[in-house]
């Protein structure tokens, strides 16, 4: 007996009371000695159970699909309205490492002083610090470096892009990791030159 690479199979399915019966059909000649064909052999193999799983998997594959899709596009207009508020900000926003160099700088940053993003991310925030004022800066820094605070406000001076002197407020937060290692410090500025000069400090 000699099977046929040509045999057929296919798959059917009967509706019944209980539900649907799948069925894996498979047709076979059946040849002689001679190679001539005497007959046929019909097999059929039960495979409602596995067709069950599949259209169950692929159900569950297109919900999950849908749920991702959904939950993508919720954090896109979470994080488009974050960036949106972060950027009509009048305040400063700039994110940095301990040694000075930017990470992040929001958009009002950027137009105080008249320098591009990247611009901004490329110059350490001392340059613009008064020279007067910059030990205080410092010294700042090296206690948020050592853990001696975690937030700290002061004023200081800086030399605006035309020469002139403006006189800047910043909140500066240490951002650390559950080993206390300092990570990044998170910087909220304001110009206060206006109201300097209303104090007559200046």
């Amino acid at each position: 007996m000699v099977n046929d690479p040509f045999a057929r199979r296919k798959e059917l399915f009967i509706i019944t009371e209980d539900g649907t019966v799948f069925f894996d059909i498979s047709l076979s000649p059946i040849f002689d000695h001679r190679l001539e064909q005497v007959g046929r052999i019909l097999t059929a193999r039960d495979i409602s159970r596995f067709k069950t799983l599949e259209v169950n998997y692929k159900t569950l594959s297109g919900e999950l699909e849908g749920r991702i899709q959904k939950h993508t596009k919720e954090l896109h207009n979470t994080a488009e309205r974050y960036r949106a508020i972060v950027e009509k900000q009048t305040d400063f926003i700039v994110c940095w490492k301990p040694d000075g160099t930017r990470t992040f700088v929001n958009e009002a940053y950027c137009r105080y002083w008249g320098i591009t993003y990247e611009q901004a991310l490329a110059i350490n925030f001392l340059f613009h610090a008064a020279a007067e004022d910059r030990p205080s800066v410092e010294e700042k820094i090296s206690r948020l470096n050592s853990g001696a605070i975690n937030i700290e406000t002061e004023v200081h001076r800086v030399i605006k892009p035309d020469g002139s002197i403006a006189w800047q407020e910043w909140t500066d937060q240490a951002i650390r990791d559950a080993g206390g290692t300092l990570i990044e410090i998170q910087s909220v500025g304001r110009d206060i030159t206006e109201r300097r000069r209303n104090e007559g400090k200046i």
